[in-house]
């Protein structure tokens, strides 16, 4: 809560460049879920934080009598991914849910996912991993995200994130 007080202002202004897609305004939660299992209304829920990946930590929820997993930002479903220095890391948690019993999995964007897209994730953080290990960075890095990946929706996101993954601004 106190990272959205302190810095969701700034967030949602930097995400003017997706347009009609950012909130108007900021909302902070009055109460945050922790981790762990809580039976709400006869459902088990369990709440884990995942730290390092696309932000500094999320909260992700899962359902597992049903095999549903809430991932928030974790998996972009047909979009381009939100990409932070973290990758590697990203990869490994991806993993995990790819071997895990969940079939049904909410991302942060795009529509619900099954292994298939936790998959495609995996190998887009892969393939920019590999692209900035051979040298490309700021438009060579996005030209060739987008040839490599012209089927994944929203381009704009590229020019949030570049000047936190290639230049002096901060992770998140």
């Amino acid at each position: 809560m106190s990272f959205i007080q302190e810095n969701g202002e700034a967030s949602r202004s930097d995400h003017w460049k997706l347009g009609d897609l950012a909130p108007d305004q900021i909302v902070v939660p009055e109460k945050a879920a922790g981790p762990g299992d809580e039976t709400i209304d006869g459902v088990r829920y369990t709440f884990d934080r995942v730290t390092d990946t696309e932000i500094d930590f999320h909260l992700t929820i899962a359902l597992p009598e049903i095999g549903v997993y809430f991932t928030q930002d974790l998996i972009y479903s047909g979009t381009h991914l939100y990409l932070t220095k973290h990758m590697e890391h990203w990869i490994r948690v991806l993993q995990e849910m790819l071997v895990s019993d969940y079939e049904l999995f909410m991302p942060g964007h795009g529509l619900p996912a099954d292994k298939n897209e936790v998959a495609r994730n995996i190998e887009y953080l892969s393939a920019a991993r590999q692209a900035i290990g051979n040298g490309l960075t700021g438009d060579a890095f996005k030209d060739f995200m987008l040839q490599r990946y012209p089927e994944r929706k929203c381009p704009g996101i590229f020019d949030i994130y570049m000047p936190r993954l290639f230049g002096d601004a901060s992770d998140y």
